[in-house]
């Protein structure tokens, strides 16, 4: 496990619809130690916290049940990626 970046995974496969009136919405944030490091544990279901039933996008809320693993501490890396540049595609919660 690299703590060095944000670690993400997704479950997305049968998402459900979210509730229109915000029940779905969850966020929980834990401190904890993996393989020696300190972390924080970020967990939500990726549903919006208000109602949503009067959104005029083509799309429905779903459930996402998202996880993030961020380093408290985090060290800066001598040999820095730079994400904007050509043929670099982003990968995780900002991009696919």
């Amino acid at each position: 496990m690299v703590f060095g970046a944000i670690l993400f995974s997704a479950k997305l496969a049968n998402a459900a619809q979210c509730a229109t009136d915000g029940t779905d919405a969850s966020v929980t944030v834990t401190a904890s130690t993996a393989d020696g490091s300190n972390v924080w544990e970020i967990a939500a279901s990726g549903c919006p916290p208000w109602d949503w039933s009067s959104q005029t996008t083509p799309g429905l809320a779903e459930v996402q049940d998202w996880k993030a693993i961020i380093p408290r501490n985090p060290v800066i890396s001598k040999n820095p990626i730079m994400i904007n540049e050509v043929g670099n595609s982003v990968k995780g919660i900002v991009g696919t």
